[in-house]
């Protein structure tokens, strides 16, 4: 955005507030930081990878698609040119500072669309975002140029207006006609999403899941999933979830857990046909289901489509201890057979090893509380397993805190001690709940001392600098201004 913006003011001949652009927009990187924590990416590169993968590269969408937004089935109709001929004609009406930032907001529509472009055909080394993320500036700067095209018209002698009354009109037109498109989305009140989904076939695994017991191991295109994931090859993601339909804030995955590796390098063994017993691999996981997507949403519900390839259900359907349990249109569901749950008890005190799970499953506290909760009974001189290596797990037995121990690289596991009612919860680290109060007070702190400043600016009758580097002597807000403090 800095660059399209900066370019757009070399292009009209205003650099002059570079710095301040440059300044505003490192000021807005650190804001949204701010507003992401504690989940905000910590490097350039993981600001893409935080978003999910989408290794696929095909080069589907032309960039007059891409210019009229077509990235879906929503809205691909072509009288959405008419929101370009608004923003075009808006070139035609502005003048001075206006016509500066008519050229940045079409700078911001091209700068967009070629990385949208690049994405499509891979031309990055990095993994970008879907081409909706990457389109929002320019649909941001088509609304930009329309409005100054628009604020051209207000000021001025009559005189000086009467010859763009027809570039205005065709304006008009044009914001009426591309309009239309999107207009049309609202008559039924959904704006085109599915009417049904895959409720029925994943009824099962949704009641099971209610145990929060094992986990499910999504497969798919990035953009039939229904939550976010990480690369598998070239074409696939993977992710996983502990529930049916997986919680929304799976949109945004994050960081690569630990046992992505294990779960990749599981896939790529059966793919390459060098086992056949992918379930026993996913048992210390506590991959219970494993489910394979090629529609967004079951025929006539929904037209987006990516099929995976026939390889997938070949090497699927030979796993000896994976259960195919629903088959239709677009989703595969398989059970493992040799499936362990996610909160194992084990025997014995000592280091977690492969072969513990060897035994048949023994779920340990079976009353779960949603969403990170169980509770119950567990033996002396045992070890609770726990397929989650992730930080903030804490177990509770007898009225004793017990810290978790490493386990496989993947997991973590408690010994048990001397037995007795237990609990085991996700607790917040105490760092960050430091981290959140923070954010909090900059997020209320920093406005409130802009506004502040910006209000001690005004009663002093400090005219506030334009944004362009001249302001037309007619300028409403500037007139506005101007009354204000006159009468104060």
């Amino acid at each position: 955005l800095v660059v399209a913006l900066a370019l757009g003011g070399r292009l009209a001949g205003s650099a002059r507030r570079l710095p301040r652009l440059l300044g505003a927009a490192a000021g807005g990187l650190v804001v949204g930081w701010l507003l992401n924590f504690p989940a905000g990416p910590t490097s350039l590169r993981g600001a893409f990878s935080a978003a999910g993968a989408r290794p696929d590269s095909a080069g589907d969408l032309t960039v007059a698609e891409l210019l009229r937004f077509a990235t879906g089935s929503a809205v691909a109709s072509s009288l959405v040119w008419g929101l370009l001929v608004l923003a075009a004609l808006a070139l035609v009406l502005a003048r001075e500072s206006r016509f500066v930032w008519v050229v940045r907001a079409w700078c911001l529509v091209v700068v967009s669309v070629l990385a949208a472009l690049a994405a499509e055909h891979g031309w990055s080394s990095w993994d970008m975002p879907r081409p909706e993320v990457l389109l929002a500036p320019a649909g941001f700067g088509l609304a930009l140029a329309a409005a100054f095209g628009a604020a051209e018209l207000v000021g001025g002698t009559v005189a000086r207006r009467l010859w763009r009354w027809v570039p205005a009109g065709l304006g008009l037109a044009a914001l009426v006609v591309g309009g239309i498109p999107v207009l049309a989305l609202t008559l039924d009140g959904r704006w085109g999403t599915p009417r049904g989904d895959f409720t029925t076939p994943l009824a099962t695994v949704e009641e099971e899941s209610r145990l929060g017991a094992f986990r499910i191991l999504w497969v798919g295109h990035p953009d039939v999933l229904p939550l976010g994931g990480w690369e598998l090859d070239d074409r696939l993601v993977f992710a996983t979830s502990t529930a049916v339909p997986p919680d929304v804030g799976l949109q945004w995955p994050g960081s690569r857990p630990p046992a992505a590796d294990r779960l990749r390098d599981a896939w790529r063994e059966v793919m390459s046909g060098e086992t056949d017993r992918m379930g026993e691999r996913l048992a210390p996981l506590g991959v219970r289901y494993l489910v394979v997507m090629e529609r967004i949403a079951p025929e006539p519900f929904g037209d987006l489509a990516e099929p995976v390839s026939p390889l997938v259900e070949g090497r699927l359907g030979a796993q000896f201890d994976l259960e195919r349990q629903e088959s239709r249109a677009g989703l595969a569901v398989y059970r493992n057979i040799a499936w362990r749950p996610s909160r194992t008890l084990l025997a014995g005190t000592g280091e977690v090893t492969p072969e513990a799970f060897a035994a048949p499953p023994n779920l340990a506290l079976p009353a779960f509380d949603p969403p990170a909760e169980a509770r119950g009974v567990l033996p002396p001189d045992s070890t609770l397993y726990l397929a989650d290596a992730s930080d903030g797990w804490a177990l509770h037995v007898g009225g004793m805190r017990v810290d978790p121990r490493p386990a496989l690289g993947w997991a973590q596991s408690f010994p048990t001690g001397g037995g007795g009612e237990a609990t085991l919860r996700h607790e917040p680290s105490a760092g960050n709940v430091t981290r959140l109060v923070l954010w909090a007070l900059v997020v209320v702190l920093v406005p409130l001392a802009l506004l502040r400043r910006r209000s001690l600016r005004f009663r002093s009758g400090v005219v506030p600098e334009p944004v362009g580097d001249r302001r037309a002597p007619d300028d409403v807000v500037s007139a506005l201004l101007a009354r204000a403090r006159r009468e104060s």
